[in-house]
């Protein structure tokens, strides 16, 4: 991995479903609301930029999406409780 060029790639939260290209190889890609992989100053990363160029970071993302949805579900629970 010494010759390849490397990302700065954070996870942040995603907003919005979206179809874009990604911000690495330019492929159109994905992405849906809740954690995603983003460049550090711009848009989102493909799933196999990721898995290259960040791969720790990539296995983070699946643990992240899984809280998230963990998270959304207790709240939506809790909301159906409070009528």
């Amino acid at each position: 991995m010494a010759d390849r060029k490397r990302f700065p790639l954070i996870i942040k939260y995603n907003y919005v479903t979206d179809f874009v290209r990604c911000q690495i190889c330019a492929t159109h890609t994905s992405i849906e609301v809740g954690p995603a992989i983003f460049r550090e100053n711009g848009g989102a990363v493909c799933a196999e930029c990721s898995t290259v160029y960040a791969p720790e970071l990539y296995e983070v993302l699946a643990h992240a999406q899984r809280l998230y949805v963990e998270a959304c579900s207790h709240l939506w629970s809790r909301n159906g409780h409070m009528d």
